[in-house]
């Protein structure tokens, strides 16, 4: 470890490839195991590892002495992952749970809880403290090793070690991890690192002793879009430092021009927003004490995503912000022992990252099986709960598009009278059509568990959903899903009743058994009609 920037010096100065290699060598899988936590894909995970030591390659002239090399490794496979994100929401996502399984080594159940939120934990570490994990647990450095890489002695970087592990210990606990700083840096010294591919040391070698020019097009790609985030974010903290001399220096007039990002392209019809329960709702009121509130023990279960997470706004006040397909999935989630508010909101918002939650996608017209990502923004209390692959496009939003997410669903007190009869059906709608892609979930996991047979009824799917209540819907069709020639237009189930609204016309929700929700106007009330006008299908088996 202390000849690392030997090594990178050795490389800038003769374009030494034998000191090239020995760096691949030694970090290749610090590297690679970060990027396969970031992205869950071992495909792209092996091009980011490439992109990283390229841009080392590129860089090595200007990397500075004192430089911890495996921090600095870690802080750019962030970068470049977070590059890759963004770029792969721009086309058809890979089925990963297969690979996944495949590629990945079992873990012990404190590991598979740690896991995935562990580079976001240690992205809130100074990068002092990050490094000290990075050596020590990472790398299983003694600490007088970690010692000597910071000029300290060992006792000293036994403190610096043990102040960072308690911070990530905190960090965890507010996600409902329950843990020691002695199971964590037990877990990160098992499991961190993995076995990169076999032959990818040469790859990479190859790839970044050119400079790039034997990499592949997605990698440099890659590479010049981590590049210029990590330009940015060198800019972002000059321009603050410069800023705080500026006003410690006095009183003296100096303009100072800011540079302005982008905005960003936020389009609230890819978001369903929680909002408060109506003021009869029996659990009580957002913020109260939530220590003061017990939930039960409850056995594990399939839940509505959307559900629980209105039950959250209400205990905590702050808004979730949904994809509008995910908000339409189940998770399965239970509580062991009883639990408070506090502690029940973190352990579901724990769920959502880590108990693998489940949506119909209507671009691969396939259900997903994969952990969430929240992101969360203090000032305007919202919490955007994502894919994976739309994160890095949602990460560290400027605040003018995060108060303007935040003014566009702003949501209706829970205790007040002022709301027009025309929003508050407008908010009901939203549920009901909301909840007919609850339900219309809850049949195609019925159907893949019963040979492709949809229920019959709706007392049939009371084992699969913690939420809605079937007292008014009705299940339409039944029989093989396979046998259904036109799902598009084929009713799955509707409400029982329509609902009158404000200007008179009545609504009705349905859902279709190609997984799509809608809802129907009748300006008489007569949906049978309206059925036979849209040209609505009912399919039952023997048909």
């Amino acid at each position: 470890m202390n000849d690392d920037l030997e090594l990178v010096r050795q490389y800038a100065l003769d374009q030494s490839e034998q000191a090239f290699e020995t760096l691949v060598s030694r970090y290749i899988g610090l590297v690679y195991s970060a990027a396969l936590r970031q992205v869950r894909d071992p495909g792209l995970a092996q091009e980011i590892t490439q992109s990283v030591f390229v841009i080392l390659a590129r860089k090595a002239g200007s990397i500075r002495s004192g430089t911890i090399l495996p921090g600095w490794l870690y802080r750019t496979t962030r970068y470049v992952a977070a590059a890759a994100l963004k770029m792969q929401q721009r086309r058809e996502r890979r089925e990963l749970e297969v690979q996944m399984q495949a590629a990945l080594p079992e873990t012990d159940p404190a590991w598979e809880q740690l896991a995935p939120a562990l580079d976001e934990a240690m992205a809130q570490l100074r990068d002092k403290d990050r490094d000290a994990i990075l050596l020590r647990f990472f790398h299983n450095k003694s600490l007088r090793e970690v010692g000597a890489a910071f000029g300290m002695n060992e006792y000293a970087a036994q403190k610096r070690v043990s102040r960072a592990l308690e911070k990530l210990r905190k960090f965890f606990a507010k996600r409902g991890v329950a843990s020691t700083t002695s199971a964590i840096g037990s877990a990160i010294s098992a499991n961190s690192i993995h076995a990169a591919p076999v032959g990818l040391v040469k790859i990479i070698s190859v790839a970044a002793l050119t400079q790039g020019a034997a990499a592949s097009a997605s990698t440099l790609t890659l590479a010049k879009g981590a590049l210029k985030l990590m330009a940015w974010t060198k800019a972002k903290t000059a321009m603050v430092a410069g800023v705080v001399i500026l006003l410690a220096a006095g009183t003296v007039t100096i303009p100072i021009y800011v540079h302005h990002a982008k905005r960003h392209p936020f389009n609230p019809d890819d978001f369903w927003a929680t909002n408060y329960p109506k003021p009869d709702f029996n659990a009580g009121k957002h913020g109260d004490d939530l220590s003061n509130w017990t939930f039960p023990a409850s056995p594990i279960q399939l839940c509505s995503i959307s559900g629980l997470l209105n039950q959250c706004m209400n205990l905590t006040g702050w808004q979730y912000l949904i994809d509008k397909n995910v908000a339409a999935g189940n998770i399965q989630f239970g509580n062991a022992k009883p639990l408070n508010g506090e502690e029940w909101v973190a352990a579901f918002e724990n769920a959502l990252q880590s108990n693998k939650p489940q949506w119909y996608d209507p671009k691969t017209k396939k259900f997903r099986v994969e952990n969430l990502v929240l992101i969360r923004y203090p000032d305007q209390k919202i919490v955007l709960v994502l894919p994976p692959e739309k994160a890095a496009q949602y990460q560290n939003l400027p605040a003018e598009t995060t108060e303007a997410m935040a003014k566009k669903f702003e949501p209706a007190a829970s205790e007040t009278s002022d709301i027009s009869p025309e929003t508050a059906f407008l908010q009901e709608s939203t549920n009901r059509l909301n909840l007919a892609k609850q339900w219309g979930l809850c049949c195609r996991i019925f159907a893949q568990e019963h040979n492709s047979l949809l229920p019959d009824n709706m007392a049939q799917l009371r084992d699969y959903t913690h939420g809605p209540r079937d007292t008014n819907w009705e299940m339409v069709s039944s029989g093989s899903l396979d046998s259904i020639r036109n799902p598009g237009a084929t009713i799955l189930l509707r409400e029982k009743e329509s609902r009158q609204g404000p200007d008179g016309a009545f609504v009705k929700a349905y859902t279709f058994v190609d997984g799509r929700a809608r809802l129907e106007t009748s300006p008489d009330g007569n949906f049978a009609t309206l059925e036979q006008q849209r040209g609505f299908l009912v399919y039952r088996a023997g048909n």
